[in-house]
């Protein structure tokens, strides 16, 4: 889709941080659904070391730039860390 918002992601340290009211992304073969979505490969090397970690993944389509601000603020401040929009 031409007009597709980029997708947000986030690595959260724990389950606990990462309640947002999102549901995370968890498991094995992640790194090859985020390099198939177009994702860096640097980004999804950290992405995958973090949910081998104990982390946990989150990835939203913002509707617009104020809602990517709004979600990029809350999850920092809920410890959220490589946050990407």
């Amino acid at each position: 889709m031409a007009n597709e918002k980029p997708l947000m992601t986030g690595l959260f340290p724990d389950r606990e941080s990462a309640e947002l009211g999102n549901k995370a992304a968890e498991g094995a073969g992640v790194g090859g659904a985020l390099v198939g979505w177009n994702m860096p490969e640097e980004r999804v090397k950290e992405y995958d070391e973090g949910i081998r970690n104990g982390g946990i993944l989150m990835g939203v389509r913002p509707r617009n730039d104020e809602d990517a601000n709004h979600l990029s603020t809350a999850w920092k401040a809920n410890r959220a860390q490589n946050v990407y929009s």
